[in-house]
């Protein structure tokens, strides 16, 4: 245990006094409802889906518009991919919390975005966030292997576990 690191003893053991959340309800029912989608658990997908849905609203303080699981967000409606909707559902509960957004994106390519017209990133989404320059003059040895791998450093050349 002694040559690993562990996350903070507020994490562990004083969670009461946390200013932030770790992982929300409505986050872990998305999880759920994906890991049920794939077969990992045997649970409804689509309880878990609504429930995440509805939880996230709850959190928010927005009201759940009347028929949203029943129209716009019904589950597999229309042949709607459920994988697709969980995901997107998900992207847009984490809306003040772009990391979570991106990685889930990369993670699954869901959902579909659109590409902006003051990207100046030639209308790419990067694959990877850049090591910071700091890295280049206290890390120099090992920022120059990295720098090789991925192209100067370039934020669209994935991380080697992601090639």
């Amino acid at each position: 245990l002694a040559d690993y690191s562990l996350a903070g003893t507020i994490f562990r053991e004083n969670t009461g006094m946390l200013d932030a959340n770790y992982m929300t309800a409505w986050e872990t029912n998305f999880l759920l409802a994906e890991a049920a989608e794939k077969g990992l658990i045997s649970a409804s997908a689509q309880t878990l889906y609504e429930t995440g849905v509805t939880q996230a609203h709850e959190y928010w303080n927005t009201e759940l518009p009347v028929n949203y699981l029943t129209t716009d967000a019904a589950y597999g409606l229309n042949g709607n991919d459920p994988i697709e909707q969980i995901i997107t559902q998900k992207w847009i509960a984490s809306v003040i919390n772009g990391y979570e957004g991106w990685i889930e994106y990369r993670r699954t390519g869901f959902p579909a975005l659109k590409t902006i017209s003051a990207s100046f990133n030639n209308d790419l989404i990067p694959v990877r966030m850049p090591y910071p320059a700091e890295e280049a003059s206290l890390n120099a040895d090992n920022y120059n292997v990295a720098a090789i791998a991925t192209n100067d450093n370039d934020i669209n050349v994935p991380v080697w576990w992601d090639e």
